[in-house]
């Protein structure tokens, strides 16, 4: 008698209903293309041959046949069809990149038609494994993703980068119990320079073994949350000025309809608390500005001082009793379209 296998569970099906009673957007992530030369590595057939049935664990072939072409799209309109995902992540193709061009097609446009079928918005990653001219599909279709990808400037597409809370990708006792993740500060910081960059950051969560956040990592995610709940305005919905910023300061524009405010986020309190003289800002009119105000849970309108060819000089309230001492956050309220806004260093 053959023993009874798995968790006998749906694993995928509980974690999209949990996910979707909280009101949070569920997606897949998918590996398989690596099998054949990943768990070859490791010996899986060694396994097998021990243990037969072991193959559709690992296969159903160790070469990209046609066999495991048409396996891997099964296996991908399996999760589509079942679990209605709104984002697919698709992870490195490029290695035998060719192999797979007769199913990605038809593969990205099942997932977006059955996606709209259901009323979802589907999101899809264009993973590139080392560069953005080694990517899975042409350009435009997905969002360009890759492992801690950072840009310089403003792209004209937005993005993707694909972070971790530490180092690993999976569950780390080391990094746990070390306690050595990235900072709420450092996460924080992350979320900014990317969003103000035209980016998006799909960040890493690694649970344990039976399903659980360990604590370290859950106190970053409610330290990030307690900072969204104050400074949502300045990254959902935002888009990116005509500069990501300078030194430790990023700038983001409010939401289409409120396109007349710019979001000023500073990584650090400044070393004056009294007076910020904003960089590129000189080419700016004191009559273009309407007010400012300080985000807080107590938020407060700042004075300022503007001489033509000079920059924007912001100054500060005595402010004891700051929400938060990283991130801080002036909302610039215009007169104009922020993006109208002229620069001048």
């Amino acid at each position: 008698m053959q023993k009874k296998k798995g968790p006998n569970r749906d694993i995928i099906g509980e974690i999209a209903e949990a996910t979707r009673s909280a009101n949070l957007k569920f997606g897949v992530s998918f590996h398989r293309e690596r099998h054949y030369w990943y768990y070859n590595y490791r010996k899986a057939e060694n396994e097998i041959k021990e243990y037969p049935n072991r193959l559709n664990l690992y296969g159903p072939e160790f070469e990209v046949s046609e066999a495991f072409v048409n396996d891997y799209r099964a296996r991908i309109n399996e999760l589509v069809e079942k679990y209605n995902p709104e984002y697919l992540w698709m992870d490195d193709i490029t290695r035998e990149k060719s192999s797979f061009d007769s199913v990605t097609p038809s593969i990205i446009a099942d997932f977006v038609n059955h996606a709209f079928t259901k009323g979802l918005s589907p999101y899809l990653n264009n993973k590139s494994p080392t560069n953005k001219n080694s990517a899975n599909f042409p350009n435009g279709v997905g969002l360009l993703s890759q492992d801690n990808l950072e840009m310089k400037g403003v792209p004209n597409h937005m993005w993707e980068n694909a972070a971790t809370l530490g180092i690993s990708y999976g569950f780390s006792n080391d990094e746990e119990e070390n306690n050595s993740y990235r900072s709420v500060k450092d996460l924080i910081w992350l979320l900014v320079d990317t969003v103000s960059k035209n980016g998006v950051l799909l960040l890493n969560v690694g649970p344990k073994s039976d399903g659980t956040i360990a604590p370290n990592q859950r106190d970053r995610l409610v330290g990030m949350g307690k900072w969204l709940e104050l400074n949502r305005d300045a990254i959902y919905g935002s888009s990116p000025w005509h500069i990501p910023g300078y030194d430790n300061v990023r700038f983001t524009v409010g939401k289409k309809k409120e396109s007349n405010i710019l979001y000023v986020i500073m990584k650090d309190l400044p070393k004056n608390m009294e007076i910020i003289k904003l960089g590129y800002s000189k080419s700016w009119s004191v009559s273009d500005i309407d007010k400012i105000t300080l985000v807080s849970n107590k938020p407060s309108s700042v004075q300022y001082t503007k001489k033509k060819g000079k920059p924007l000089e912001i100054i500060l309230p005595t402010y004891d009793d700051l929400t938060f001492e990283y991130g801080i956050v002036l909302e610039i309220e215009l007169r104009i379209n922020a993006m109208d806004l002229k620069l001048k260093k």
